[in-house]
């Protein structure tokens, strides 16, 4: 049993390298194809089990410990006090509230592009920017314009996957709409899932990733919810298909996490023969 486990570990190990779906269920599956071939006869892939073996490999979540911190959703409600505090007070209206990303610097030439995207609005020129707290950012003084009329307000940290809107509503469609395209490819293909990957140029990725762009209307990039159902069902369609077992909304949603980035893939069909 322990030599079972070790293979396993490796196995999971592997798979997480190369960016592959896992779900507890795969592990079982896996677990028991590992005992066939090693003549292990009395065990049983039960619930209890695949909880001890991820508490004795530190398997988190399919996920190993010491990876990215987890969300902090408590400091969730102060900052929104916050921010319609700031909101109010100055006046802002949807115009003039923006969801900045890693790469902004406050430098003239992104500043200009706020400053003329507001007088195509008609609009006064102030406008608030929304920024994650990573430490590689300007303070909050540097990053304000001289007149004071644009300024920066830093999310709390870690809690970006919960509240900044890319996160919430059009990253995450966006990748639903890419991870279904890409297994589709797949399907269509004669080569096992590993061979299809490898061979996946970054203009075939850039051109499903435009695809899965333009799938996106506008009112799904502001409720980020409409048509999302309808994706996980073809997307667990396709995973059943290449590896035929039970899937669950859940298990896909756990894929599409920012957080998931070393999150596995789904295994190859010969990996449980």
């Amino acid at each position: 049993m322990p030599e079972m486990e070790m293979q396993l570990y490796r196995w999971f190990l592997d798979q997480r390298e190369r960016n592959m779906p896992i779900s507890g269920e795969m592990i079982k599956q896996k677990a028991l194809n590992l005992c066939a071939s090693l003549n292990i006869s009395e065990f049983k892939a039960s619930d209890g089990w695949l909880q001890r073996f991820k508490e004795r490999y530190g398997v988190r979540f399919l996920k190993i410990t010491g990876e990215k911190l987890s969300s902090q959703p408590k400091f969730i409600a102060a900052f929104k006090e916050r921010l319609e505090r700031v909101i109010q007070e100055h006046e802002f209206n949807e115009h003039q509230i923006y969801n900045a990303d890693e790469d902004f610097t406050g430098d003239y030439y992104q500043i200009k592009q706020v400053r003329n995207f507001l007088r195509t609005q008609n609009l006064s020129e102030k406008a608030l920017l929304l920024l994650d707290n990573a430490p590689s950012h300007p303070s909050a003084e540097e990053l304000k314009t001289s007149d004071g009329h644009i300024f920066v307000m830093f999310m709390p940290p870690n809690v970006t996957p919960l509240i900044q809107p890319m996160d919430q509503n059009v990253l995450r469609l966006t990748k639903l709409y890419y991870r279904n395209l890409l297994l589709s490819s797949i399907i269509t293909g004669d080569e096992p899932v590993g061979s299809a990957l490898n061979k996946l140029t970054l203009s075939e990725a850039m051109m499903n990733l435009a695809t899965a762009w333009n799938k996106l209307s506008p009112q799904k990039k502001l409720t980020g919810t409409r048509g999302m159902e309808s994706v996980v069902e073809q997307i667990i369609s396709l995973l059943q298909a290449l590896q035929p077992m039970e899937y669950s909304g859940q298990d896909i949603d756990e894929w599409n996490r920012d957080e998931d980035t070393n999150l596995e893939e789904c295994n190859e069909s010969e990996e449980s023969d």
